[in-house]
């Protein structure tokens, strides 16, 4: 099992170590209220969007380490250049996508979340946690009035000229 990232631009770089963990979310908009005389009901709600999360190390020399789970060639120089690239991807705010060989899981979305640090005073490691956030495409449409609404309103104007100054028997 490997773990891939691609950017936008369509570069993808496999993870040099798999993630220790990673957490697929998927839920629904559920509300629970409650009713007179029936008590608490649930109201079933739309999908929210999912989220996927990665705990992972990034060993600082990665050319010097042995343990690799992808092949070397395909890695980048040093620990370094993947903190750099996960920010960037951040940054510009465009779609990613993970995908995990030997599994289902082809997960596009906004990398949102980006941190990483060092721990017990290990400076061989970086560890890094990023979530990505599914992205839904939307867009605004114009809406315009219909030619009933159009023609009501006309009606509407008209009786209110002749109410105002308009002719009486």
């Amino acid at each position: 099992m490997n773990f891939y990232l691609t950017d936008y631009k369509n570069r993808t770089w496999p993870l040099p170590l798999n993630p220790s963990e990673f957490k697929l979310t998927a839920e629904r908009d559920d509300k629970t209220v409650t009713v007179v005389r029936l008590g608490e009901i649930s109201t079933l709600g739309e999908d929210k969007l999912q989220s996927l999360e990665l705990k992972f190390t990034i060993p600082t020399d990665i050319r010097a380490e042995h343990y690799t789970s992808a092949p070397k060639k395909k890695l980048a120089k040093n620990g370094q250049s993947y903190l750099t690239w996960f920010n960037w991807i951040k940054n510009q705010r465009h779609l990613c996508r993970l995908v995990i060989s030997g599994t289902k899981v082809n997960f596009q979305g906004v990398l949102n979340t980006f941190e990483y640090g060092m721990e017990e005073g290990y400076a061989g490691d970086y560890i890094v946690t990023i979530k990505i956030a599914q992205y839904k495409p939307h867009r605004a449409i114009k809406v315009g009035a219909s030619k009933k609404e159009e023609n009501c309103q006309e009606r509407q104007a008209t009786l209110g000229s002749t109410e105002k100054g308009g002719s009486g028997v």
